[in-house]
């Protein structure tokens, strides 16, 4: 992801798993469609591949929490959406409204 960033100044935010549409209700733990990561618990691995990746980066319109990696610093606007499932959302709306990209 450094990488990325150095190659990209562009690039504002990356993340492993995000959406390519916005969702009206910003409801994304189901809808979540581009991306891949392998995630642990105790017991076992999981592999979640979500496709619609074509290149090293893809855009998107959100990113999922379990990662954000950050370029630039854009204060969190939590007076948007609130609440733990909310903060990944209303940092990738900000990062649009910076006309910043997210990938």
């Amino acid at each position: 992801m450094i990488t990325v960033f150095e190659n990209h100044s562009e690039y504002g935010m990356l993340g492993v798993i995000g959406s390519n549409r916005m969702i009206a209700d910003a409801i994304y733990w189901d809808k979540w469609n581009v991306g891949e990561v392998y995630a642990w618990d105790t017991l076992k691995s999981v592999h979640l591949s979500l496709g619609g990746v074509q290149d090293l980066v893809e855009s998107v319109d959100a990113i999922d929490g379990m990662i954000m990696m950050t370029q630039y610093d854009v204060p969190w606007k939590q007076d948007i959406f609130d609440g733990f499932d909310f903060y990944d959302i209303s940092q990738s709306k900000e990062f649009y409204w910076q006309d910043i990209k997210w990938v």
